[in-house]
């Protein structure tokens, strides 16, 4: 499974604005040779192997020494942050629950609108999916939620394929 070049580019960078070149330079040398050379090279607009991102998630979460849940929800929030272009942000403003539907079907989720300030993703088979990952998702979601001027928004994984259930489900709250 591939993900977006995005992904490992933003947590990279995560790691230079908050520890430095040097920490940056430590998370690499944890991984194995092609998964550094793929996960460092890799550019918004490719590709990047979903084995490379998970191992780099977990060589920032040890180097960092910080809880790794933690760790992935603010790498999510980050690569939120950053990669949101000025026209999704206008969307996400106008229409929050337009906009989750709309990246919901392209990334072949689901999105339900269960209320003016609830919602919830669906994951139904995906092929690839981790703790790491799941806990990303979840501070993704966070910061579109805070992008859209919610208070006090709360992301919170109800279903979890690493976690033994047949898919991943994420209830949004926000105020």
């Amino acid at each position: 499974m591939r993900v977006r070049g995005s992904l490992p580019s933003a947590h990279l960078q995560w790691v230079h604005e908050y520890y430095g070149e040097r920490v940056a330079i430590r998370v690499l040398s944890m991984l194995p040779p092609e998964a550094a050379v793929e996960v460092n090279g890799a550019i918004p607009s490719g590709w990047c192997s979903f084995e490379s991102l998970l191992l780099l998630d977990t060589a920032i979460a040890e180097i960092c020494g910080r809880d790794a849940r933690q760790t992935w929800r603010d790498l999510g929030r980050y690569t939120a942050h950053v990669g949101l272009t000025d026209a999704e942000r206008s969307q996400i403003r106008s229409d929050v629950h337009r906009f989750l539907r709309c990246t919901a079907v392209r990334d072949g989720l689901t999105y339900v609108e269960e209320g003016p300030s609830r919602g919830k993703i669906i994951a139904n088979g995906s092929h690839a999916f981790s703790r790491a990952h799941c806990d990303a998702i979840s501070g993704w979601l966070e910061q579109v939620l805070k992008e859209h001027g919610a208070q006090s928004p709360s992301v919170t994984e109800t279903l979890c394929r690493a976690s033994g259930a047949d898919r991943c489900a994420y209830e949004l709250r926000w105020s």
